[in-house]
Formats: C-alpha cells, structure tokens, sequence
C-alpha cells in the first residue's frame, strides 16, 4: 500500500472513531454494494441481535443492541457496514420508529 494512502486511512479511521480495519472493510463493502454481489444477507432476527450472512467474510456476524444502540460483535464498533445492513432492515426500521433505537 502506498505510504501517503496508508497514512490517509489512519487519518480518517482516526476522524471517523473507527478501527482502521472497520474503515476498511466499510470501502470495501461500498465497492461490492456497487459493483459486485450483494455482501450482507439477512439470516435472522433475534431479541437481543441480529444475525447477518457477511459474504465476504463466509461468516455469520452478529449485532448486539446495547441500549439503544446496535454494536457489531467482529469489530465491537457501531459504525460499520455490519451496523449500516442492519438498519436497513424492516424490523430495525420499525425499532426506530418505535424509538427503541436511535436513528444511525
């Protein structure tokens, strides 16, 4: 990787309050969003998390609310595509709404 977009990384990461890693795997998730397959699948809705297919990863990935706040068990953040997935869903919408959770 090329020092001075390493460094831009860091910096953003550091801007945003994210782990480098999630802010790169959020460009990364963006990018297939838009040009590839779909990365994240719904699997299941839980009382206490959610649990979403990550395509990219072949895994399962839970989310956790926490308050009234959702947080991704891989990288523990609240921003992250996992986090972004997630309120795109009708069930989460409707949490929302309700004012169960706060507005991403």
């Amino acid at each position: 990787m090329q020092p001075d977009l390493k460094k831009r990384l860091f910096e953003l990461a550091e801007e945003k309050g994210i782990s480098t890693n999630a802010l790169i795997l959020t460009i990364l998730n963006d990018w297939l969003e838009k040009y590839g397959t779909p990365r994240f699948q719904h699997f299941n809705i839980y009382e206490d998390h959610i649990t979403i297919f990550d395509a990219m990863l072949g895994s399962l990935v839970d989310v956790y609310k926490r308050g009234r706040k959702l947080v991704c068990k891989l990288d523990g953040a609240s921003q992250c595509g996992h986090i972004r997935f997630c309120y795109s869903l009708d069930k989460v919408k409707e949490l929302v709404q309700k004012g169960e959770l706060q507005k991403p």
